[in-house]
């Protein structure tokens, strides 16, 4: 039998597919691999970036509104300065940042309490100055939640202990 030149042959053109797809499988799942890594790094920045936020509002509060400070479990939504708000104050006027609606899917929960209650050797003897702050925060890192009808979500947590310090001149 006699070949044309440029024709390819049907076992020849079975193991060049072969071959392709070989190839091309691992980098399929190298993607898709990668493609979760960068949305999980994505989450948890901006869960301790929203960790860090709050954490330095409370560090512009005053002892006395610092101490009524406490959360149970809250979503990262709205504005930023409500977040910071002291029970009974009223909004901060001017201008607001709202959180973007991705950070939906981090909560924290805050505790505020005297540095002496929580450990006494943080502050011993005991200084009425010193307060303990405890800013757990909790994010979804993948899939629907249970409330959204989904099974397979990973949630991960970080946990932030600080102390602050009262620095008026008495």
């Amino acid at each position: 039998m006699r070949r044309r030149h440029g024709a390819f042959s049907l076992v020849e053109v079975v193991i060049t597919t072969l071959i392709l797809a070989g190839a091309l499988v691992p980098m399929y799942f190298l993607f898709t691999g990668s493609s979760k890594s960068i949305f999980r790094s994505r989450i948890s920045y901006m869960a301790l970036h929203a960790a860090r936020e709050e954490l330095e509002a409370l560090r512009q509060l005053p002892p006395s509104k610092l101490i009524q400070m406490r959360h149970d479990w809250e979503a990262v939504t709205g504005s930023v300065l409500r977040r910071v708000t002291a029970p009974g104050d009223p909004e901060a006027k001017g201008p607001t940042l709202n959180y973007p609606e991705e950070y939906a899917r981090i909560e924290t929960k805050l505790s505020v309490s005297s540095a002496a209650d929580v450990d006494p050797d943080v502050a011993a003897p005991a200084n009425p100055r010193l307060y303990a702050v405890l800013l757990q925060v909790r994010w979804q890192e993948m899939g629907k939640s249970e409330e959204e009808g989904g099974a397979g979500h990973r949630t991960a947590l970080s946990r932030f202990h600080t102390l602050i310090g009262d620095h008026r001149v008495r």
